[in-house]
């Protein structure tokens, strides 16, 4: 499924989340999400190809993730097609939990949970491109370091990739840097399928419901 989450630690003793933002398959953006399972959509990858009937055809899809403002981060044109869309969506998230709040010290700690780098093979493959745009798009590093750059943080700027536990993992690794550092933080975590690929990998071995929903610890 796609994912993503957005959360912003401050430093008190107890480590409250100041604000979090989840955006919810589908689109939109609220609390919770559950059960917005639906076909892959065509942007994504044509399921009836034969080429792929290996591949997911069910998941819970990021929708409108084309659309970007690059010009809200005074990046250029060409770099915006080249970056992973998981990086600007993370821009664009890390944006909106901080507008509205009091400005937070500039050493605060940027960490990131990201597993999947998927889109530098589809430009190349589909499109043509490789440049040095797209060799930085297929950075984990570049993830986190963005969101630091854009906001001016000179604190830790960490992505880390512990597969499915990489988002609770970036969560952690935040408080841990409130306690130590009595600075801020923030954790992100994104997990966009773009490519076929990664679906067909886990469902060759067996890692994947027929039907589309998550049976995780079921008897």
């Amino acid at each position: 499924h796609d994912k993503e989450r957005q959360i912003r630690i401050v430093q008190t003793t107890d480590l409250p989340v100041v604000d979090s933002l989840v955006y919810k398959m589908g689109g939109s953006t609220e609390n919770l999400f559950w059960d917005r399972v639906s076909l892959v959509p065509a942007d994504r990858w044509d399921v009836d190809d034969p080429h792929r009937s290996m591949s997911a055809r069910f998941g819970g899809w990021l929708r409108n993730i084309q659309l970007f403002d690059a010009s809200l981060f005074g990046i250029s044109a060409m770099e915006a097609i080249c970056m992973d869309p998981q990086q600007r969506r993370l821009l664009e998230s890390a944006l909106r939990v901080v507008s509205g709040h009091p400005p937070i010290d500039r050493e605060s700690g940027v960490f990131v949970g990201i597993q999947h780098m998927e889109y530098k093979e589809l430009l190349v493959s589909h499109v043509g491109l490789s440049n040095s745009y797209t060799s930085i798009s297929s950075s984990f590093s570049i993830a986190a370091g963005r969101i630091s750059f854009s906001l001016a943080y000179v604190g830790p700027a960490v992505s880390v990739d512990t597969a499915c536990s990489s988002a609770l993992v970036a969560v952690h690794a935040a408080s841990q840097y409130v306690t130590s550092s009595q600075n801020s933080s923030s954790a992100h975590s994104i997990s966009m399928m773009l490519s076929p690929d990664t679906s067909l990998a886990v469902r060759t071995a067996g890692m994947t419901s027929l039907d589309g929903r998550c049976k995780a610890l079921d008897r």
